[in-house]
């Protein structure tokens, strides 16, 4: 597949067959030493472990010091906007490799017509790679350093902020991922978020709107959410709870 190859037509024979034959092409690609339940396992562990060095380093803070916790949320939430419309979705040069992970990958595998995963080395295509995690820790330096200039619980706030956004993203871009039939997916919150991230997967409307893969607070102010009016069939969820 080349990078100029248009997405597959799924509603007609020879688009179901493409879509299919990539998506088998893409998990043939995922190294056989690859394990999903050792993925999430790490990004567990070293994620708490980060927030939990974070807290331990806080010295004495203040209530205003807690009180920036949703401002940092709030600018991680866009921080998530701006990435996924940006870099995600557009080359940028020294970014080439999220691009091709998430337009030629992920976008490829995860069509609004094909959401589910079916096996855990799916994960592969799914969550942010392991060495994301190191990475995170550099690209926040240089904030957090800053930060600490003026105080350092402020550096340690922001970091522990940062990673626990980073953890909810991983578990809201998974629930968004599961059988829509399997118990979370029934879930009310889990049905209405999932349609938000489902019209992002319309490869006809990935790059107009719906950014946000956690909470839609970013597209909702830039003004960015895919209007339900343009939807194509959605397929049926059962939803407990709701009617």
């Amino acid at each position: 597949m080349t990078e100029a190859d248009p997405p597959a037509d799924p509603s007609s024979p020879r688009g179901a067959a493409r879509s299919g034959a990539r998506r088998e092409t893409l998990l043939a690609s995922v190294p056989a030493w690859y394990s999903g339940t050792l993925h999430l396992i790490w990004i567990h562990v070293s994620i708490l472990a980060a927030i939990g060095g974070c807290l331990w380093a806080l010295r004495d803070p203040l209530p205003w010091e807690w009180v920036l916790i949703p401002a940092f949320l709030g600018i991680a939430n866009v921080f998530e906007w701006w990435v996924h419309k940006g870099p995600l979705h557009h080359p940028v040069p020294g970014l080439g490799l999220l691009y091709r992970r998430h337009a030629k990958r992920h976008h490829v595998f995860f069509t609004s017509d094909e959401m589910a995963i079916r096996s855990p080395r799916e994960l592969a295509l799914l969550l942010f790679p392991p060495y994301m995690i190191p990475a995170m820790v550099i690209l926040l330096s240089p904030v957090a350093l800053g930060l600490g200039a003026l105080r350092w619980n402020l550096a340690w706030l922001f970091l522990a902020s940062a990673f626990a956004y980073y953890l909810l993203y991983e578990w809201l871009h998974l629930l968004h991922h599961l059988p829509p039939d399997s118990w979370w997916g029934r879930r009310a919150v889990a049905v209405r978020l999932r349609t938000h991230h489902w019209r992002h997967h319309d490869p006809k409307r990935m790059l107009a709107g719906n950014f946000n893969v956690s909470f839609p607070l970013a597209d909702w102010l830039l003004r960015t959410t895919l209007p339900a009016s343009e939807d194509p069939d959605a397929p049926s969820t059962p939803v407990e709870g709701v009617t």
